[in-house]
């Protein structure tokens, strides 16, 4: 899966509002007064990659001794679904957000 698909599936399943603009940036839609209201990227970004987890109750675990990076633990369908997201040498900061955003989409995907 693509990020522009990872994201556009955490999205749907946080049941956020969000477009891709001509830039390639993602934006939350503020229908109240009919403007963006911020940039969002929780592959790039902490918070809104915590805000994320979050409202989805992802449990995360930035320092996974099983998998070497960050998991993601969701419940879908009554099952425990973990989702491992290696460090490869990178910043644990950056597996961790994948994993969160990997996490959403599969919960996103399974609303289809």
């Amino acid at each position: 899966m693509t990020d522009r698909e990872l994201l556009e599936m955490a999205a749907k399943a946080a049941g956020l509002d969000v477009n891709l603009e001509l830039n390639g940036t993602y934006s939350l839609w503020n229908e109240e007064f009919d403007c963006i209201q911020s940039v969002w990227n929780p592959l790039t970004d902490d918070g809104d990659a915590l805000r994320l987890a979050v409202k989805l109750l992802i449990a995360i675990d930035p320092c996974d001794t099983w998998c070497i990076g960050a998991s993601a633990t969701i419940v879908l369908n009554g099952d425990s679904v973990d989702i491992c997201e290696p460090q490869d040498g990178g910043d644990l900061c950056t597996a961790t957000r994948r994993a969160i955003v990997r996490a959403a989409a599969c919960i996103g995907e399974s609303m289809k």
